[in-house]
């Protein structure tokens, strides 16, 4: 077969050109692409971003060969305004079709992804590489970042030109002349990287976690933003009326009762000035101390201490600072969830989150623009915002939410008889804890042993130190280590677990998750007790949290393969934490409940069983 050779010229403008690089790039399966873009605002991240231009590299006789092909720049508007030599748009995207079936290698897929989206070009029809997804699946806390340039530089000993050497301006002003050689230049250079990374990850174990696992769920996660979820409008500004004449009757209250006209309950300064000098109602707490602004602090964890009466705190002090917490309350429910939501839905009244794979080191997604993984979902409030979003009519929402995922791991690591036993018995954990370490039985044990019960298996899992789960039992530093030493006397299994899981992971640099991911944690190994035990903690947590973000991303690999093969008839809207939202026809409410509960509940197997609780609502 006589190869086709390939176009002279590295810069693509003309129809010819684009046919030739069309018949070109034909002869190959893999392919490194990248996107130039701007958006309306000029930035290109934006979610109605579009292609400025396109740049495609190909492995070729050992080496990389790459070219950029632009299609809308532009040049400002003057009295010399020419337009830009831009190579045809249909043909010039119509190349990128021709594409369909061949594997693309991107530095973050979601990006192109979306952009594809916008650009009507079918993202389902490729085939996917990401070069992020292996660098942070590599090391998720990599010093300098796992972006392109950070990884050329350490990986391939090549610096790249950053693009902010073209000024901030709309990207389309770039000349194509400068825009041309760092386009190729990116996608070579990622080619090279990718070549690396494909080894290091084969190296390691862990191609099938990238390949059967983050290879499906990126492109999942860029489809839920796509998707969106709706909101209603009408009545998100409804709360925001409600909540700001509440916030009005707070603010009338102080007045009246401190007989002040001027109300600053915001400021910390006024709330120093006041409420702790001028009217002595908050005493000074144990180890509190001013800060550099000579105030003492009025964070809500001192709050909330003054409001539950510690050091002796008046009633009227204790009703000061339960209105300064409601207060904060509220303000945060408008300006992070009523107002957010209202600006950031569309004209069908939709919300477009972003979802981040690789947002966190553990592996949780993250979710912006708006964050929907911190709307309350315990408090009465919250539940008022949580209904906000509301399925199309003749739709149902469904959410799947895992029961205490992270302390049924804890409980399969550990072994610990106890936490096995409390979790095949269908025990509440955290009560059967309690009356174990308070030696009674576990329908006798009140709501605040529960806590303290709770608040150890927190510390645990979430790798606190000794003053947060000081403050979590409400006691000194002292009294948290003597309920911590009855915890692991009186729940065997866990302290030893910890101590051999901390050796092992000093011993070969970083943790592990359930699937072999790892978090390289060089602290373990300092000879500062500060660090070695942050970094110790962060060992724990990351086995157990990652584990879970493990099993709730096999979840919605899952799931989603069920809805490609036409058995599930639904669409993934949320994943929140250990939670998926679904979306579907009434009619097919139950049954597509009780596929997921299944789905999700079969996902991995454990000592104990997986318990997943859906809901179904409008």
């Amino acid at each position: 077969m006589t190869r086709i050779k390939r176009p002279l010229r590295r810069v693509i403008q003309t129809q010819k050109s684009l046919i030739q690089l069309r018949e070109y790039l034909s002869q190959f399966g893999t392919i490194a692409f990248d996107l130039e873009t701007t958006s309306p605002r000029g930035n290109g991240l934006d979610s109605d971003r579009f292609m400025i231009g396109y740049s495609v590299a190909v492995f070729d006789n050992e080496k990389w060969v790459g070219f950029y092909v632009p299609i809308r720049h532009d040049n400002p508007e003057g009295l010399f305004y020419e337009e830009a030599d831009n190579a045809p748009l249909d043909i010039a995207i119509d190349v990128i079709k021709s594409l369909y079936g061949k594997t693309l290698i991107i530095q973050n897929i979601q990006f192109e992804y979306k952009t594809f989206f916008n650009e009507g070009i079918d993202r389902f029809q490729f085939k996917y590489e990401d070069t992020l997804a292996m660098a942070w699946l590599l090391d998720p806390s990599r010093d300098g970042g796992n972006g392109l340039k950070a990884l050329v530089k350490k990986k391939v000993g090549y610096s790249m030109t950053e693009f902010s050497s073209f000024g901030k301006g709309d990207p389309r002003y770039t000349p194509i002349a400068s825009m041309a050689p760092y386009a190729i230049d990116d996608v070579v250079q990622m080619g090279k990287l990718y070549h690396i990374l494909e080894k290091e990850i084969d190296d390691v174990g862990l191609i099938k976690v990238y390949k059967d696992l983050y290879c499906e769920i990126v492109p999942y996660s860029t489809d839920m933003s796509i998707n969106g979820i709706k909101v209603d409008i009408d009545r998100l500004k409804s709360l925001q009326t409600i909540w700001r004449q509440e916030l009005d009757e707070i603010d009338q209250w102080f007045r009246d009762k401190l007989r002040l006209q001027e109300i600053r309950l915001e400021s910390p300064k006024w709330l120093n000035q006041i409420l702790i000098e001028q009217f002595k109602l908050w005493p000074i707490l144990l180890d509190m101390d001013k800060g550099k602004s000579g105030q003492y602090s009025t964070a809500s964890g001192n709050v909330k201490r003054w409001s539950e009466g510690e050091r002796r705190t008046s009633a009227v002090g204790m009703e000061c600072a339960k209105k300064i917490l409601r207060n904060r309350g509220l303000n945060k429910l408008i300006s992070a969830y009523c107002k957010t939501l209202v600006r950031s839905a569309d004209i069908n009244n939709y919300c477009h989150p972003r979802f981040s794979v690789f947002g966190t080191v553990t592996g949780r997604w993250n979710c912006v623009d708006p964050n929907l993984q911190t709307v309350p979902s315990r408090s009465d409030d919250g539940q008022l915002i949580r209904e906000c979003f509301i399925a199309d009519e003749g739709m149902v929402l469904i959410g799947a939410d895992y029961s205490q995922i992270e302390y049924r791991l804890l409980a399969h690591f550990t072994q610990s008889k106890p936490l096995i036993e409390a979790y095949l018995n269908g025990e509440d954990l955290h009560k059967r804890t309690a009356a174990i370490i308070y030696d009674k039985h576990i329908d006798d044990v009140t709501d605040k042993e529960r806590s303290s019960a709770k608040g150890v298996n927190f510390a645990i899992i979430y790798g606190q130190g000794p003053k947060a789960l000081a403050q979590a039992l409400k006691t000194d530093g002292d009294g948290a280590k003597r309920f911590l030493r009855k915890y692991f006397r009186l729940i065997p299994g866990v302290e030893g677990w910890m101590e051999s899981y901390r050796e092992a992971c000093a011993s070969r640099g970083y943790t592990q998750t359930l699937l072999g991911r790892r978090r390289y944690l060089p602290d373990l190994t300092s000879h500062k007790f500060k660090f070695r035990g942050a970094a110790e903690r962060r060992a724990i947590n990351t086995r157990v949290q990652g584990s879970a973000a493990d099993i709730t991303n096999l979840a919605i690999r899952n799931i989603q393969r069920e809805i490609n093969k036409g058995n599930l008839p639904c669409k993934i809207l949320l994943m929140v934490h250990d939670e998926v939202v679904v979306t579907c026809l009434e009619q097919d409410a139950e049954y597509v409940a009780k596929r997921i509960t299944e789905i999700m509940q079969s996902v991995v197997s454990l000592s104990i069983p997986l318990i997943v609780e859906a809901k179904i609502g409008n």
